[in-house]
């Protein structure tokens, strides 16, 4: 049996899960998976968000998804990787300029000065311009 954090069991994470999941798909309208049918999911967005290179010669081919966005770093096994999704017509947004909201945020809390929670929110607002410049250079 794995080791659960301190104060908290396996089983008792597990049951937690099961809420999460069950709660997800009555109130989303969501969809539970196995794993091995995640890649091959016809879903509007997939979205990696824990692991890196998920994303590779052998899966990118399963993906029914019309668009990539997840916040996983690193979510191409190879860069060239993005070329096969630029093949299938797969839109996809890199997880660097995605995440890269809580990055500059961090960066105007250790500007000289201070902190200026404006200054951080409108670099922030340019992230959506960003993503249309690299959308339209496929």
């Amino acid at each position: 049996m794995r080791e659960a954090a301190p104060g908290r069991s396996v089983t008792r994470r597990c049951r937690h899960r099961r809420r999460a999941r069950g709660r997800a798909c009555r109130d989303f309208g969501a969809a539970a998976l196995a794993t091995e049918e995640i890649l091959s999911a016809d879903a509007d967005i997939f979205a990696p968000c824990a692991l890196g290179g998920v994303l590779s010669e052998k899966t990118i081919p399963l993906l029914k998804t019309p668009i990539v966005a997840g916040s996983a770093n690193n979510q191409l096994a190879n860069h060239a990787d993005v070329r096969l999704l630029m093949e299938r017509g797969i839109l996809y947004a890199p997880d660097y300029v995605i995440n890269a909201g809580g990055l500059i945020n961090v960066a105007g809390e250790l500007a000289p000065g201070g902190y200026d929670p404006d200054a951080a929110l409108s670099r922030v607002a340019t992230i959506p311009t960003v993503l249309a410049d690299i959308f339209r250079r496929r």
